[in-house]
């Protein structure tokens, strides 16, 4: 499969797209449909964790499946991590135990989350 530009300006996401929820308290919609400022949103519930560094990975996020060989990503993050351990980013992934992330995380209040970013490579 080919890697696929989406907007996110549809009515609904497109079949290529698999959210994955492995907690299953997680939600994931489409906003602002036919306009610029379109794009994907994932609720995360709050009251159970969601790890993205241990035991797997259990953050919800919409993945595509994609051929191996080189490729390209170009995204706009619409949000700035705000409260202790969040993170926002691009995973590219082959499975839950090997993947490299590209991302902004905040681990406290000491940290100022729009100058924090992450490159973790995990085998």
């Amino acid at each position: 499969m080919a890697l696929f530009s989406d907007d996110f300006s549809a009515a609904s996401y497109d079949p290529d797209w698999t959210f994955v929820d492995n907690v299953g308290d997680c939600s994931r919609s489409l906003v602002g449909n036919g306009t610029a400022d379109a794009h994907a949103r994932i609720s995360v519930a709050s009251g159970a964790s969601h790890d993205a560094w241990t035991g797997g990975f259990d953050a919800p996020h919409i993945t595509q499946t994609i051929a191996d060989g080189d490729f390209s990503i170009q995204a706009k993050l619409q949000t700035v991590p705000s409260s202790n351990s969040q993170l926002i980013g691009i995973h590219a992934k082959e499975d839950n135990t090997k993947f490299v992330r590209f991302g902004f995380y905040f681990g406290g209040s000491f940290y100022d989350p729009r100058e924090r970013h992450s490159l973790i490579f995990c085998r």
